[in-house]
């Protein structure tokens, strides 16, 4: 008999266990929002992922899934510019100055007014993964201070150079005379972004061409722009690559 009343004292405690439980978790997701947090409560969404009465609605990740539910392709972004990842480089070189270097400066220059001028920038993207299919790549420059609104070219360089000794004889023109890309300058200063993902593309297509880089160039007055040599890591010039690496995923640099 006493066995009897002890299984029954067992089986009719299980719901207030089950009852104090659940009073349990709803306490923790209050202690976690706070009442006058809960979205719910204070009528208004809180910034960043949205919350569903608790749950949280993470957006979706761009990436493709393999067999096993592994990312195999996701999209990587990378920002090849002096400071911050990659080898980056820039000069002048001068038509009338056909041997002089100017690779140290703070700035280069574009132009035909007084002697032309023509600004190279170049970054080497030799780390990128073997296989990877460019998605995007844009070109930042700064605009130093101007008086002038004026239409800048870009050209891809056809060879290879070097910041160090590079000059108007031995560059030789060596770029493509089509512009790929071109932008309007701005009064005083700016900052400007051009789409390259075609010419980027295409030295991936080709191995040896890892760190041509382009031309600047415009008709008309001198137009000048920070160089790799600035001291704010923000003006100086940089090639943004976003890609998806297919098969085995290299780790982040």
């Amino acid at each position: 008999m006493m066995q009897r009343n002890s299984s029954i004292l067992v089986l009719a405690m299980i719901p207030v266990a089950l009852s104090v439980g659940a009073c349990t978790m709803e306490a923790d997701d209050s202690d976690l929002l706070g009442a006058s947090d809960d979205p719910v409560d204070r009528g208004g969404d809180l910034p960043g992922p949205a919350f569903d009465r608790g749950v949280l609605q993470v957006p979706p990740l761009d990436v493709t899934l393999g067999n096993h539910g592994l990312a195999t392709n996701p999209l990587r972004c990378d920002t090849y510019r002096r400071g911050e990842h990659g080898h980056a480089q820039d000069a002048t070189v001068y038509l009338s100055a056909p041997s002089y270097n100017d690779g140290a400066s703070d700035n280069i220059s574009a132009g035909e007014i007084e002697q032309r001028k023509l600004a190279l920038v170049g970054f080497d993207l030799s780390d990128l993964p073997r296989g990877v299919e460019i998605s995007k790549a844009e070109l930042g420059l700064s605009q130093a201070w101007t008086d002038r609104e004026s239409t800048i070219r870009i050209h891809p360089i056809l060879a290879a150079w070097d910041e160090n000794d590079v000059t108007w004889n031995s560059f030789e023109e060596a770029y493509e005379p089509e512009e790929i890309a071109s932008f309007q300058t701005v009064l005083g200063e700016g900052h400007h972004v051009v789409d390259v993902t075609d010419t980027v593309a295409e030295w991936r297509r080709d191995r040896n061409r890892n760190d041509h880089g382009f031309v600047i160039d415009t008709a008309g007055k001198r137009h000048a722009f920070w160089s790799s040599e600035h001291s704010a890591l923000e003006h100086r010039p940089y090639l943004r690559v976003c890609y998806r690496v297919h098969g085995t995923l290299p780790p982040p640099h």
